[in-house]
């Protein structure tokens, strides 16, 4: 990863930071390789707030199959994950986690931003970051964009 495209996903992080009210971190591969496939970053929320936004952390595999498969879940990691690919160009891969704190805390992590009190820029260097609403056919599509 290059200086300038680490730079922008740390602006883009204190953005989503702060709208989202998590921590950004930058986890897995790009933390060891020089090359690595692509960029891994965990949004990470207190567990009574992911709870709050996504139900009872799941305690078996059923679980988790429910909670990844679940709307509210898929829309909110769709929408990070368009947001970041977008800051990117498509260049680079960014993959991101939606997790709460208790998970994989034995890991490393590159904490990217904290939720602060401030709105930060929503661009850096003429890139503008956007979070879009995604919604489902069907669905009122009322606001189509948020945030930016």
């Amino acid at each position: 990863m290059t200086w300038e495209r680490f730079l922008l996903l740390r602006a883009w992080a204190k953005y989503i930071a702060w709208h989202e009210g998590c921590t950004v971190a930058l986890v897995g591969s790009a933390l060891s390789k020089t090359m690595p496939r692509d960029i891994d970053v965990a949004l990470i929320w207190p567990l009574a707030e992911f709870e709050a936004m996504f139900g009872p952390l799941p305690t078996d595999q059923d679980g988790h199959k429910h909670l990844w498969d679940s709307w509210d879940f898929q829309k909110k990691r769709l929408s990070l994950y368009i947001s970041a690919q977008q800051i990117v160009r498509h260049e680079t891969r960014i993959d991101v986690r939606l997790c709460p704190d208790c998970w994989w805390p034995e890991k490393d992590r590159l904490v990217l931003a904290t939720p602060c009190e401030t709105e930060p820029p929503n661009s850096w260097e003429g890139v503008e970051f956007i979070i879009r609403k995604v919604v489902r056919a069907g669905e009122e599509e009322s606001s189509s964009t948020e945030g930016a």
